[in-house]
Parts: structure tokens; sequence; C-alpha cells
């Protein structure tokens, strides 16, 4: 199991790199980026509008 707590920056990329290397997400993945009661959900997503870096 693996935490983290990163800020995102204005471009959208998140600080914490641990955490988003553990998941596999490499430059390129797909992402959908949601928010609900004030926490974004972040997911990879074949359909995704956003890209990982």
């Amino acid at each position: 199991m693996v935490y983290g707590l990163s800020t995102v920056d204005a471009r959208g990329r998140l600080a914490e790199r641990v955490v988003v290397r553990s998941l596999g997400w490499g430059p390129g993945t797909r992402l959908d980026i949601r928010e609900r009661g004030g926490v974004l959900i972040v997911r990879a997503e074949a359909r995704g509008r956003y890209y990982g870096q």
C-alpha cells in the first residue's frame, strides 16, 4: 500500500511522483479528474480528457 499527499500545480501536475509511479501511470496515460465534496479524484481512464506527464 502506498500513501501520499500532493498539491496540484497551475498546469494540473502532481508534485508527488511516488504515488503516480506506483500506479504505473506514465507520460501519455489518459486520466479522468473529477471533484467530489472538495476532493479531487484522479483515475486512469481510456477516454480521459487529461494526459499524464
